[in-house]
């Protein structure tokens, strides 16, 4: 279970457990705005595969946090480490999209890329 703040460690996570073929959920906010990702190593796309071309600029500083998100995107990759454990239907091959200010859940199906290291 990944609550890092930062991209770098999100993606040594993601590698790690592709390596070591552990399931992980990897959750990521902003402001009002968060997104979370279960990854099943050998079967589902990574978190790599959806953010492969995401470069993060080398000055960023802390992002913006709102008090009440990591709270909510807390609880909602609780409950998907949950699922994943028990063997649920949960968001592998799927990102889910939090939009705390509209109060929208949308998910978005995603595909495994061939060149990525969990197809390795």
């Amino acid at each position: 279970m990944d609550c890092s703040d930062n991209f770098k460690t999100k993606f040594l996570v993601n590698k790690i457990a592709v390596e070591n073929n552990i399931k992980c959920v990897i959750a990521g906010i902003k402001d009002f705005y968060g997104q979370i990702i279960t990854i099943n190593p050998k079967v589902s796309a990574c978190y790599q595969c959806v953010f492969s071309s995401m470069e993060t600029p080398p000055n960023i500083g802390p992002l913006p946090v709102i008090g009440v998100t990591p709270g909510i995107l807390g609880t909602l990759e609780a409950l998907e480490v949950i699922k994943t454990t028990l063997g649920l239907p949960n968001l592998e091959n799927k990102l889910l999209m939090v939009n705390l200010i509209d109060l929208r859940f949308n998910i978005i199906d995603i595909v495994k890329n061939e060149d990525c290291i969990c197809s390795l």
